[in-house]
């Protein structure tokens, strides 16, 4: 999963019955699929039912999707300057 937390459906649509709800990264097992939504297993429950499809990936996420990640701004680096060359005469 690459959200924080997804509705396993009873069928394929927003409207159906929620079965559970699942966490980031947890672990389902696709079985079919119809225009945008997987039907999925959870093996650890044994939960059947329906996600959409742009919410899966195939490895674990780092950060769910949907929430940038805030990065620290880096310290300012001063230009050199070159140094003054002697004058000859």
């Amino acid at each position: 999963m690459a959200v924080k937390k997804l509705a396993l459906r009873a069928k394929p649509s927003n409207r159906a019955e929620v079965i559970r709800t699942l966490n980031l990264n947890e672990q389902v097992e696709k079985i079919g699929e119809t225009e945008g939504w997987f039907n999925v297993r959870q093996p650890v429950s044994g939960a059947v039912g329906w996600v959409f499809s742009r919410h899966l990936e195939t490895l674990p996420s780092v950060f769910p999707r949907g929430k940038p990640v805030k990065q620290k701004p880096r310290p300012a680096q001063q230009k050199a300057v070159p140094a003054p060359e002697p004058d000859f005469m």
